[in-house]
């Protein structure tokens, strides 16, 4: 939970929103009901130190956001802008926002980051502008072991000019896995148990088991378990979960996938426990093409024993496996029906610069968004704007712009504007890395809807961890084939950590 509300002050903040003390009124029943719904396909963010995007051979350049301005689409002027800072090694050390009042930029809040000389993040303070000066609000503090693996999470908020315990998050590892991860809440003066993840291993590294407790009545009650098991190839084969209902085990939920030679997921089915047996509840069908990008995917519900088709998803993609359609259909009276599209459009160094969204409607496509992107020299994003159809033509939408930079290996958005401006700053620093192309590391398949590959035939790979956009580290594996299905759709960052050096390569999770 500590992670989300870190998340969200952070999204505050980029959007242009000023962080409320709503966040103190969030109670612990609240909590509860937040982080144990559909718990069956969902599993904590663990958190560590932000990911090492630097640049990784010799030469090349690696850009950071310097300064973003957002406007809407009711005004002519930006309404607010993004200063970003970095240190020396080109981590992130300010990001400020101003608004635009009276013609001038007016403070408005800022997050201010510390590391530690391994570039693990060890404080992260939000201040908010109040009469002219900065004033605290909340603060996470973070440390580390030996390994770099995080220890601890705290979180504190500021009141009566001091700072106040919130809640905080203890972890312990075996062999860099992370094997428990305690959140207590601090209550009158001292620390209280309040959830326990307990996590258990194969000597692959492949997660074998997940169980939850929670602390009541000075003791740790069960609140459910999952199990997983994996083929010879570290595909995760099934997933089966129970909950603890009167003092024993009771069935939930079970899943099964399948895999082709490529180790792509071409199938995934789940099943309920109702009434003393397993019932069919939904499954996934996959196809991939030579390159072993995805196709299709087949939805479909269990229902009277057979399966009812309920939505299929097309891709298709041009000469450089750069997706340029996204098609949506739904089943309707025995057949299939177009719902949505999108038709992507890429420049010649592969940049995306426009998208247009599709409704199906009366039997013609309709135009409902689009997304439109310039890129400078160096293949950063400077302008990123969004439209709506409207009237027969189209009009300013304030419906949120996604920046890509760093040739599309990072990247970052903001949720309200029509429209962003950006500059970039180089912060790229010298390397010790000679003759030696990271970049010839293959991810795929990429998107995926689960299992990753990577392919190196003359580097030893010693550790590979998964990011989110925020900088927060899911998990870490020294498999090159490993399993992201738990993961919700999105933008990840895969870090591939080798003998002679780091690099990053970006994933896209369906």
């Amino acid at each position: 939970m500590t992670k989300r509300i870190s998340l969200l002050s952070t999204v505050l903040m980029l959007a242009g929103f000023l962080a409320t003390t709503a966040q103190n009124n969030i109670t612990s029943r609240e909590r509860f009901d937040r982080r144990v719904t559909h718990f069956e396909h969902s599993e904590l963010e663990k958190p560590t130190q932000l990911p090492i995007l630097k640049k990784t051979n010799s030469g090349e350049d690696w850009w950071e956001p310097d300064t973003a301005y957002l406007f809407l689409a009711e005004s002519e002027h930006a309404i607010g802008r993004n200063i970003y800072n970095y240190n020396l090694q080109g981590f992130l050390t300010q990001s400020l926002f101003q608004g635009w009042e009276n013609n001038t930029w007016i403070n408005r809040q800022q997050l201010i980051y510390g590391y530690d000389g391994n570039n693990n993040k060890l404080s992260e303070l939000f201040q908010i502008w109040v009469n002219n000066t900065w004033v605290n609000y909340q603060q996470h503090i973070y440390t580390y072991d030996d390994n770099n693996n995080m220890l601890n999470h705290l979180y504190q908020f500021w009141g009566d000019n001091t700072w106040i315990n919130y809640e905080q998050n203890t972890y312990i590892y075996d062999n860099n896995n992370m094997i428990s991860d305690l959140w207590q809440e601090w209550q009158n003066n001292m620390w209280v148990n309040y959830e326990l993840w307990t996590y258990s291993y194969d000597d692959n590294n492949n997660r074998l088991s997940l169980l939850t407790q929670f602390w009541i009545n000075n003791t740790w009650v069960n609140y459910q378990q999952s199990t997983y098991t994996y083929d010879d190839n570290n595909n995760k084969i099934s997933d089966f979960w129970q909950l603890w209902q009167n003092g024993t085990w009771i069935n939930g939920q079970q899943g099964s996938m399948n895999y082709d030679d490529n180790n792509n997921m071409i199938s995934q089915s789940y099943q309920s426990w109702q009434n003393g047996t397993w019932i069919n509840q939904f499954q996934f069908s996959y196809i991939y093409d030579d390159s072993n990008n995805i196709l299709s995917q087949l939805f479909q519900n269990g229902q009277n024993n057979t399966w009812i088709n309920i939505q299929l998803i097309n891709w298709t993609y041009n000469e450089r496996n750069k997706c340029i359609n996204f098609m949506t259909k739904d089943w309707q009276n025995n057949s299939w029906i177009n719902s949505q599209q999108d038709i992507n459009v890429y420049d010649e160094n592969n940049n995306m610069i426009s998208q247009l969204v599709q409704n199906w409607q009366n039997n013609a496509w309709t135009n409902n968004i689009q997304r439109l992107w310039t890129f400078d020299e160096n293949n950063n994003c400077v302008i990123s704007e969004s439209w709506k159809w409207a009237g027969g033509g189209w009009q300013p939408v304030n419906d949120g712009v996604i920046f890509q930079y760093n040739n599309g290996q990072s990247s970052f958005n903001f949720a309200m504007p029509h429209k962003a401006t950006a500059s970039y700053k180089n912060v790229s620093q010298p390397t010790s890395i000679d003759n030696f192309v990271l970049s010839e590391i293959s991810v795929y398949p990429n998107p995926t809807l689960g299992q990753v590959h990577l392919t190196n035939e003359e580097q030893n790979i010693q550790l590979i961890s998964i990011y989110n956009l925020s900088g927060v580290k899911l998990f870490s594996t020294k498999n090159t084939m490993f399993d992201i299905s738990h993961l919700t759709a999105g933008i990840y960052f895969v870090q591939i950590a080798t003998k002679k050096g780091i690099v990053i390569k970006k994933i896209v999770k369906m």
